[in-house]
């Protein structure tokens, strides 16, 4: 008897507590704001309703607490606790508190949502710029980082990535430095400097042996190597050996060294005391007589010659086949 006593004053205050519980949820004028006990957030700020569940009956009321600012988000990948006392300062700012059931469980954080775009695909976007600046073939060109890049961790989106060069490249080979940012909505949400060497490779003209000053330079004194060059311009570098054969060397040439222009001259056309044919043209009356060069020339020179008839010295135009032409 005593048992069933105690089991009908147990339902008794099941139902005595039950009831204002049922009541209160069921109260048409009470809201209840359910903090989340992890809430991710996607934008630089974010609201009430990101991050918790309402529940109420005044439509109006939800979407004004929907509504309500908290601040800034944390960093992409980062938390930010919240508290009670937080979210009850926030939305008193904007509406009362009298009607709210507020529910903050403990250690409620709120997460930037993220992605992370690893280092090596950075490298990769960077490297494949620098090529496509570089502007030549795959084959010719050799890239490394000159330091250390870290994953990227950037807000979930779309994101559009922006690669620019520092300053100017001036020459073939060496350092490079580019800038890399990362926009969302454009904005930046990230950004480093890469720096990297790059070397060019071409098939230059070396010299196979020493090449003596005043020599005329023959196709056995050439060979094609593969070298990276640094000079302000790939043109300042002969990549055909036949450009340089009959060519003149203006100053010893160490062997193996590349042949640059100004290292070389045409050779002389006539040197001094040498014989020329002087020609003296008028309108009427053609001359050809025989002389000696008093100084070295080239085709298209002035240059003084001595005529070894009268013994006089006259100057012409040096041209082809030891001629000069004197008037």
């Amino acid at each position: 008897m005593r048992r069933k006593i105690r089991t009908f004053l147990a339902l008794l205050w099941t139902v005595v507590v039950a009831v204002p519980a049922m009541a209160q949820q069921l109260d048409p004028d009470i809201i209840q704001v359910r903090i989340l006990p992890v809430a991710e957030v996607y934008r630089d700020t974010f609201t009430l309703g990101e991050i918790s569940e309402l529940d109420g009956f005044d439509i109006v009321a939800l979407k004004a607490l929907a509504e309500i600012k908290m601040g800034r988000s944390p960093l992409p990948g980062r938390s930010l606790r919240i508290n009670s006392p937080l979210v009850r300062s926030r939305i008193a700012r904007s509406v009362s508190l009298a009607n709210l059931d507020l529910i903050v469980p403990r250690g409620a954080v709120v997460t930037r949502a993220s992605i992370v775009v690893p280092a090596e695909e950075i490298e990769a976007m960077v490297l494949d710029h620098a090529a496509r600046d570089a502007g030549v073939a795959e084959d010719d060109l050799r890239q490394e980082l000159a330091g250390v890049i870290s994953d990227a961790v950037l807000p979930r989106g779309e994101i559009v990535w922006d690669i620019r060069p520092l300053g100017k490249n001036i020459t073939g080979s060496g350092s490079r430095s580019y800038r890399v940012v990362a926009r969302m909505d454009g904005k930046v949400v990230w950004r480093t400097i890469v720096r990297l060497n790059q070397k060019v490779y071409r098939d230059v003209v070396v010299a196979k042996s020493a090449i003596r000053r005043n020599a005329t330079i023959s196709e056995g004194d050439l060979e094609m190597v593969r070298r990276s060059y640094s000079d302000r311009s790939r043109a300042q570098y002969f990549s055909n050996v036949a450009d340089v054969v009959g060519k003149q060397a203006r100053r010893a040439i160490a062997a193996d060294e590349p042949i640059h222009p100004e290292a070389l001259s045409v050779p002389f056309a006539v040197h001094e005391g040498g014989r020329v044919r002087l020609l003296f043209e008028t309108p009427r009356l053609i001359v050809e007589v025989q002389g000696v060069a008093l100084i070295n020339g080239h085709i298209g020179d002035f240059i003084p010659a001595k005529n070894l008839q009268s013994g006089k010295v006259v100057y012409g135009i040096l041209d082809g086949n030891h001629t000069l032409r004197v008037n």
